[in-house]
């Protein structure tokens, strides 16, 4: 494995760990209304899917599931991170969470703690567009559509960021070039 992967775990690799979510029993594959296959991880993303296909009528060509795969440090190691949506006209990276009136009440620091660190390494590192889609709220989904038209209309390079839920850790100052407008934030004419 070492000489054809250059690793000894194939959980180390992109390729690795997209197989090993395509592999969980909650994996499976959406079929839009123009017959396109969009793989999911999850009844929650599955509702996404299906949202965008029956009510938005969304090209299915302009979405990646799952999304790019990014590395980001959590405390100072590296980790690979592959998003759930990609939505390509508007530069949109959607993670689909629970949350919201329906939270996961189990203490988990670490998967927390990774979530900031993924949340802040888009908003730092990246000039992505960013939802946090929590407990199957669609109208989430379509706030930040509209944010992102109204970015187009206005021809700003504004980027949106929706996090919806508590950003506590995100909203402590050291985010440059963001205002806080409760659980929506707007990266105002930053570049990378």
């Amino acid at each position: 494995m070492n000489r054809t992967k250059g690793t000894t775990r194939i959980s180390q690799t992109a390729e690795g760990q997209a197989q090993m979510l395509a592999n969980r029993k909650i994996s499976g594959t959406y079929t839009f209304q123009n017959g396109v296959k969009k793989t999911y991880t999850g009844s929650y993303e599955l509702n996404a899917l299906k949202f965008m296909d029956q009510v938005m009528n969304i090209n299915p060509d302009d979405i990646m599931c799952p999304g790019p795969i990014l590395e980001y440090t959590y405390e100072g190691k590296e980790h690979m991170y592959i998003t759930d949506f990609y939505y390509v006209p508007y530069n949109l990276i959607i993670e689909v969470k629970d949350g919201g009136k329906n939270p996961n009440k189990r203490n988990m620091p670490e998967y927390r703690g990774k979530q900031i660190a993924k949340e802040e390494f888009i908003i730092n590192e990246t000039d992505f567009n960013y939802l946090r889609l929590t407990d199957n709220d669609m109208s989430q989904l379509l706030a930040v559509f509209m944010d992102l038209k109204m970015q187009l209309v206005d021809e700003t390079m504004d980027r949106v960021v929706h996090v919806n839920e508590a950003m506590t850790a995100l909203t402590t100052g050291y985010i440059p070039g963001f205002k806080d407008t409760g659980s929506v934030y707007i990266v105002n004419n930053m570049q990378n």
